[in-house]
């Protein structure tokens, strides 16, 4: 067993620096890849999830791959605005206590492969990201808190209080994961990117040039 684990980590640290290296210094590891790396690597065998993770650092997760994180911060803000356009109250609530949309980082950047304790479960969600837009894991993150907003609803409005829960939900605790894809792609009909960008334009062209361009596409 131990043996087999050491195997499977080294096609991980194998693919992982295969893929940084090839891009010429513009792809930076960031804390998080290793876990979509992972998903590629069970589902697809170490060839195809290198070629697979080549690609996805210069589209899906091109933010990610950047020097700092600032853009994906930026990113995550949209989380908020989208819960609005589908769930006013929800929204009202969070937004109420404080907290920042921080909570959904780790979703955001590991297509909820961190969070999710069945590969069957993350390749699904993978199912849909590698289909779709590059936002739509800030979806899928506005599906989980509407699917738990009874939970969140009974939470004071404080900002700590109010981290520590979004932070530590379940992402498919009421949800499976066809659910959740249904769900996602769902808000997004209703609010699509380039709405998005209508509202939140000058501040995304000011601080996130690059998130901009997301938006756009």
């Amino acid at each position: 067993m131990f043996e087999e684990r050491e195997v499977e980590r080294e096609k991980l640290r194998n693919v992982l620096n295969a893929t940084v290296s090839s891009h010429g210094g513009d792809v930076f590891y960031y804390q998080g890849l290793h876990d979509i790396t992972s998903v590629l690597l069970f589902t697809g065998g170490e060839r195809l999830a290198l070629l697979m993770l080549r690609r996805l650092v210069t589209c899906h997760l091109r933010d990610c791959t950047r020097p700092s994180l600032d853009a994906v911060l930026e990113l995550l803000g949209l989380l908020l605005p989208i819960l609005a356009e589908v769930d006013r109250p929800l929204h009202a609530h969070i937004e109420a206590s404080g907290v920042q949309p921080f909570f959904g980082l780790s979703w955001y950047i590991t297509w909820f492969a961190h969070n999710l304790p069945h590969l069957a479960q993350t390749a699904r969600l993978f199912d849909l990201f590698l289909a779709s837009h590059p936002l739509m894991p800030l979806y899928a993150s506005a599906a989980v808190l509407i699917a738990s907003r009874r939970r969140i609803l009974k939470c004071e409005e404080d900002p700590a209080e109010m981290h520590r829960l979004l932070t530590n939900l379940p992402p498919l605790e009421s949800l499976t994961a066809d659910e959740l894809a249904q769900q996602a792609v769902s808000i997004y009909r209703r609010c699509p990117p380039k709405q998005l960008l209508k509202r939140t334009r000058m501040r995304m062209l000011t601080c996130a040039p690059a998130a901009a361009t997301v938006l756009a596409s």
